[in-house]
């Protein structure tokens, strides 16, 4: 036995060395590292410029040369496995040499980060960042000749954060500002980075073109008025930017930005966008005054305060101080006092009034707020409350005066409750609606109510009808809170839904309770709807005034709904989930109840489920089952059909971007000793909506814009060079296009789809001249399909000859020409022309030709004609002997044939004429665009010694010549529609010499030489 362990033994170490040895034996040796802070997006490696990692090679084999290689990589986290492909497309060539050690950073081996060169990983997740969390970056070498792997996978460990965007101050949502003769609007927003570096913030300020445009939409369809992009947290705007035009509303946004070198970091939610805050500026609404505070109870203070005739409505809001980054809850009044209910006992709260002078404009309502004051809520008394039951409270109300404009959001009191309304029917009293209660012996649960023809008095009471409180065992008229143990008490286990409602009031960022300290960023991923039919048993109790007839008994109605749920389970067996739930989004969904997401693109990454109610650490299997035609690879069971599988004692993690799937089905089971399991339903509701346009761009002339059903021109000019155009494309909706699901808009070119361009509302490509006419059709829309068109047409130049000089101004013309040319020869023959030259010239074209209209997206027919003609008549005069002539050099052969002073009298006479005919190719008819004529006049002298010599062989003559010249021009054009302009000049004197020698009537030495003497003089015009 002692001998056999001692085998086992050696075995175990044999095998242990050799597989140390193995590891070993790997000739490279690689180490990533990645430069904070980490990109989320891979598609960064792939297309930065900057450093954001690099990969250390160390070729430990000495023995090795100019040995060509190739890198893998893999990135493992959150469920994703990815890796490249064995052969990377446009992959450069890595060589490496043993003891040579080499860095590569992303730059050089980008090609490992493109989505072409990737498996494991769809176009939405690789276009997106990717969820927050831990990740491997990994990298092998292998031998490019033989696939031989030469290193061990090397991994650098990442934590992937993405960074919340920041959150906007002042002014706030829906804030109204007066306007000032000289303005100083604050613009102020909270950094919420971690791990960003180098932050910018680009802020945009965008005037609403369309007020009935939710802002959120508005604001991606109208200009920029202002923009900057700074360091700090504030923009002062004032005189020295864009005036603000008093009566409209504003938009505005800030953008942070982390750079390393040129290039953007992608560590931030939403691009690093906050979100949209719009104002009103409005010409002067004074702002409530004399504000008041009174604590009615601990939890409850009246706020009153003072306003004017013209205030229309106020908003009071409230937060707690010195609290960072808490929110304001906000409550809305016609009148000029306020209940705020449900505060915290001995907590100090800052509070402001707003008001508004004009009256609610396509649902926004824009107010001008006071300065802040403060209130303490009083403490409660110490020791265990005592509650009464049954016993209907004393209450004399005196005020008998109805209240006639009650709204929605307000308080009132009935009896002792604090009713806060949620719905609200009719404008004048009597009034009925729904809201909720707070019932302090029930855990501070908020309990929904119903009211029906209710009378409510200017001091916020309940003086007539009946303000009925119902709970059933689903919980869904319970608004938060959970089950209390008493109820458990008294009625027993609850199973069901429970629907957490919230208090809805003007200001969207209150979607919580007031105990919350700091609220999270708006969520724009809130639940649509959880409807779901159960088996209802509801008890109905009455709290009602001192005046109801029915005062001293508790009404009590129970009911019993026959409606089921096949969805849900309703047995006893507590593995089917009895008391347990699922959580997501802090809301709760039991067995068999539908989970309802609104369908927006940034929130399909990471979505968060936990199984709760059961004893700590308890692990948890998730299955979430879905049918696709992607899907993930490593995901598939069958055909199209997916499972992904996670276990996890926190949370799951799911990922809802496979095409366009919008349904899934979630199974969760309790690794328990009754394994308890639920089953729901996923549903990504999409909201309805239709495309608005369709737009063609010419993208070198923004003018060129061609829209649906219409054509946009392009002019080949060239019949053998290929031509190509830039074009941008770009569809528009009626909702964010986030909210539009990638599959749901598709691109058709002619008669084929471009599935590359599926979910892209906006592109540009290049059109080509051989493809004559593009037809591109947009697809979109939900529930309903709708179809755009827009065509690409590009048409030749034609360029033709074509007479656009009218006849007979061509004939004058020529007739002219020939007598003047006919007199030139007359004066040869007379031998004149030495001393007078006439030099006629005449030219005659025109051309019709297509060309692009820049103004739009129409083309030109162009018809060009243009003539020149002119005349120069010179003539040159001698000096008289003896200043003048002919003579002999003596005692050599050179003869001076001709010597003396000159002076030389030139005059000229030139006319053009220019005609341009257009019409763009939906007009029938030419318009004249341009006519013009154009007449030169010029006279000028030129004084000058000459000097020819004849050597006696008669074969080589020289000529030398040196002379000034001075000449006086007069230009007038007449253009039809712009007048008559002359100008009258002297041209710069000149003098000037040359030298030219010729050999058998060939020059084989020619030297000029002019300067100017003085500058060009204008007598008269421009």
């Amino acid at each position: 036995m002692k001998n056999l362990f001692n085998n086992i033994y050696f075995v175990v170490l044999f095998l242990f060395f050799n597989a140390v040895g193995y590891a070993q034996l790997y000739p490279v040796q690689l180490t990533p590292v990645f430069n904070s802070p980490y990109s989320v997006k891979i598609s960064d490696y792939a297309t930065s410029m900057d450093t954001k990692m690099q990969l250390l090679i160390n070729p430990t084999d000495i023995s090795i040369s100019q040995r060509r290689v190739r890198l893998k990589l893999y990135i493992h986290g959150n469920g994703l496995n990815i890796q490249t492909s064995d052969y990377a497309q446009e992959q450069r060539p890595i060589y490496i040499n043993g003891g040579e050690l080499q860095t590569l950073t992303n730059v050089d081996i980008a090609s490992l980060f493109r989505l072409e060169n990737l498996q494991g990983i769809t176009p939405a997740q690789y276009a997106n960042p990717l969820p927050e969390g831990m990740y491997n970056f990994c990298f092998e070498m292998y031998d490019f000749v033989t696939n031989q792997k030469i290193s061990q996978k090397s991994c650098a460990n990442l934590y992937l954060i993405l960074n919340d965007p920041p959150i906007l101050n002042t002014p706030q949502k829906n804030e109204q500002i007066a306007a000032t003769e000289f303005p100083n609007i604050l613009f102020t927003w909270t950094p919420r980075q971690i791990n960003a570096t180098n932050v910018s913030y680009k802020f945009e300020l965008k005037q609403l073109l369309d007020p009935t445009l939710d802002p959120q939409i508005g604001f991606q369809m109208s200009p920029t008025l202002y923009e900057e992009t700074l360091f700090g947290t504030a923009v002062l705007y004032n005189l020295s930017m864009p005036i603000l035009t008093p009566g409209l509303r504003y938009a505005w946004r800030v953008r942070a930005i982390s750079t390393t070198g040129l290039s953007e970091n992608s560590v931030f939610k939403n691009d690093g966008y906050s979100e949209i805050f719009s104002f009103k500026y409005t010409a002067s609404c004074a702002a409530p005054t004399f504000l008041l505070s009174e604590s009615q109870t601990s939890k409850s203070v009246k706020i009153t305060w003072e306003g004017i005739p013209e205030h229309t409505r106020y908003q009071v809001q409230y937060k707690k101080q010195g609290v960072r980054n808490a929110q304001w809850f906000s409550s809305n009044s016609l009148n000029r006092q306020s209940l705020i209910t449900n505060l915290e006992p001995g907590v100090t709260y800052e509070f402001r009034v707003g008001s508004s002078c004009d009256p609610a404009e396509d649902g926004i309502q824009s107010f001008t707020y006071s300065n802040t004051s403060t209130f303490t809520t009083p403490t409660e008394t110490s020791g265990v409350p005592a509650y009464n039951c049954g016993i209907v409270p004393q209450i004399n109300i005196q005020n008998q005066k109805p209240l006639t404009n009650l709204i929605q959001s307000e308080t009132f009191k009935a009896g002792d409750f604090p009713v806060t309304i949620l719905e609200l029917q009719g404008e004048n009293s009597p009034y009925s609606g729904r809201g909720y209660i707070v019932v302090p012996y029930l855990g501070d649960t908020k309990i929904a109510v119903e009211f029906n023809s209710i009378v409510i008095n200017t001091d916020y009471q309940l003086i007539s009808g009946i303000v009925e409180t119902s709970y059933n065992p689903d919980w869904k008229n319970v608004v938060d809170g959970k089950p209390d143990p008493l109820i458990e008490e008294i009625f027993g286990p609850q199973t069901g839904n429970e629907e957490v409602a919230e208090a809805i009031t003007e200001d969207p960022s209150e979607n919580n309770t007031e105990s919350e300290d700091v609220a999270e960023s708006t969520n724009y991923d809130q639940d649509v709807d959880k409807n779901k039919d159960s088996n209802v048993t509801e008890e109905n109790t009455t709290a009602s005034n001192g005046q109801n007839p029915n005062e001293g008994t508790n009404i009590i109605n129970e009911a019993t709904s026959s409606n089921s749920n096949s969805g849900t389970e309703k047995s006893d067996n507590a593995s089917s989930g009895k008391g347990y739930y699922i959580e997501y989004r802090n809301k709760k969904y039991y067995n068999g109840d539908k989970i309802n997401i609104p369908f927006n693109r940034n929130g399909l990454i990471s979505n968060r489920f936990k199984m709760k109610e059961f004893e700590k650490d308890t692990n948890v299997k998730y299955e979430l089952s879905y049918e696709s035609e992607k899907g993930v690879r490593f995901e598939n069971v069958e055909g199209n059909n997916y499972l992904k599988k996670t276990e996890s004692e926190k949370e799951a993690n799911f990922e809802f971007s496979f095409d366009n799937t919008l349904k899934y089905q979630l199974k969760s089971v309790a690794d328990n000793d009754k394994k308890t399991s639920l089953s729901n339903e996923i549903n990504l509701i999409v909201k309805p909506f239709q495309l608005k346009y369709l737009r063609a761009v010419d993208a070198s002339n923004s003018k060129r814009v061609a829209n649906e059903s219409e054509i946009l021109y392009y002019v080949d000019k060239s019949v053998v060079l290929t031509d190509s155009k830039k074009t941008k494309f770009s569809v528009g909706f009626n909702i964010p296009i986030n909210e539009v699901p990638q599959n749901d808009i598709k691109w058709r070119f002619n008669d084929g789809y471009d599935k590359n361009k599926d979910g892209v509302d906006s592109f540009e490509v290049y059109i080509n001249d051989d493809k004559k006419n593009v037809l591109v059709t947009a697809i979109s829309g939900n529930p309903t399909e709708g179809k755009k068109n827009v065509s690409v047409k590009w048409i030749n130049e034609d360029r033709i000859k074509h007479q656009v000089v009218p006849t007979y101004i061509q004939n004058t013309a020529e007739k002219i020409f020939n007598n003047l040319t006919k007199l030139d020869t007359i004066l040869k023959k007379a031998g004149i022309n030495k001393v007078l030259e006439i030099k006629p010239k005449i030219s005659v074209s025109g051309s019709q030709f297509n060309d692009i209209d820049k103004l739009s997206r129409h083309y030109k027919v162009i018809q060009e004609g243009e003539i020149n003609a002119s005349v120069e008549a010179k003539a040159t005069f001698k000096a008289p002997p003896p200043y003048s002539g002919k003579v002999e050099i003596p005692f050599t052969d050179i003869k001076v044939v001709d010597y003396g002073f000159y002076l030389a009298v030139k005059v000229s006479l030139g006319i053009q004429g220019k005609i341009r005919n257009e019409k763009r190719d939906d007009v029938l008819e030419f318009e004249n665009v341009e006519n013009s004529i154009c007449i030169k006049g010029s006279g000028g002298i030129e004084p000058g010694l000459k000097l020819e010599l004849l050597p006696g062989n008669e074969v080589v003559s020289a000529t030398g010549k040196a002379y000034g010249k001075a000449e006086l021009t007069a230009t007038g054009c007449y253009v039809i529609g712009k007048g008559f302009k002359p100008t009258v000049a002297l041209s710069p004197l000149v003098a000037g010499a040359n030298i030219n020698v010729k050999s058998g009537g060939i020059s084989i030495f020619d030297y000029s030489f002019e300067k100017t003497l003085s500058e060009k003089i204008k007598f008269y015009g421009e």
